[in-house]
């Protein structure tokens, strides 16, 4: 899961203002526009509000996080507290077929990754999956022509993701079974330190870590290639979606069908879109 960028709610309101700040100070598209005096009035109106609306969005971004991050750790805690304690009441014969390393790798990596997924990954899919169909309903409302250009790419984005995953889940599948197998390595070494000095095998074992370690940087680089791709492949399709959308954008706005303003919030808007589903695709 990738970490989130900025929210899509924070760029929201915002967005609105510039168009009014467009619309009506900058280039007025009402045959009456207002006088200078009184669109200098709106202008520092208008910008008081986009304060306002920073000031605010401060505010509640940090209440959000500190909130998601101690409901995260606390549920971290109770899951890793509750996975030892049935560690600790589980036979000898679990342990004649288990290795030590691998354990210690579920108690502390796992559930540290877990932590990761409840604070910043479950929460940001939740909201922008919210935010994508609240941000795609006020497009209609704008102009549903344009909103059925911003949505072509949306079915070739779902489609090369399906592909990319069904890849992907076969390195996840290979890195989980070779961290533990690299930390168990490590801990059997260190714990018997002393007999592997005794016998002279510190080559034996560094060989060995070589091995798997190197296991590890091959699935990382296979893994951080596949990624570059896909976001490479989807950045492309997006790409496609803003071309349409300038074009026939930028037809209504000559033919005076769709205001600069309008067009341009359109546009805006059009990411908040875009920028989720890419993050959310990939996971």
């Amino acid at each position: 899961m990738l970490p989130p960028s900025s929210p899509p709610w924070r760029s929201w309101p915002p967005s609105l203002v510039a168009r009014h700040i467009i619309d009506d100070v900058l280039v007025p598209v009402t045959d009456n526009p207002a006088s200078l005096d009184e669109r200098v009035r709106l202008l520092g109106f208008l910008v008081l509000t986009l304060i306002g609306i920073r000031v605010v969005s401060w505010g509640a971004e940090w209440v959000h996080g500190w909130i998601v991050a101690w409901l995260g750790a606390q549920a971290t805690a109770d899951i890793r507290s509750q996975l030892y304690r049935r560690l600790e009441m589980l036979s000898l014969q679990f342990y004649d077929k288990r290795k030590v390393g691998a354990l210690m790798s579920r108690v502390t990596r796992d559930t540290g990754r877990l932590q990761d997924f409840l604070v910043d990954g479950l929460p940001y899919l939740l909201i922008n999956g919210m935010m994508i169909f609240g941000i795609l309903g006020f497009l209609l409302y704008m102009s549903w022509e344009l909103t059925v250009y911003t949505l072509i790419p949306v079915p070739f984005i779902l489609g090369w993701s399906v592909v990319l995953w069904k890849r992907m889940r076969r390195f996840f599948a290979r890195w989980g079974k070779t961290w533990p197998n690299l930390t168990d390595r490590v801990a059997e070494a260190l714990s018997g330190i002393r007999v592997v000095k005794a016998f002279a095998q510190q080559e034996r074992e560094i060989d060995a870590f070589g091995i798997l370690n190197r296991k590890i940087t091959d699935i990382g680089v296979e893994t951080s290639v596949n990624r570059t791709v896909f976001f490479a492949t989807i950045s492309f399709l997006t790409g496609f979606g803003v071309i349409i959308v300038w074009y026939f954008g930028g037809q209504e706005v000559l033919s005076k069908k769709l205001s600069l303003g309008t067009l341009l919030a359109f546009y805006s808007y059009m990411w908040m879109v875009y920028g989720p589903l890419e993050e959310s695709s990939v996971g």
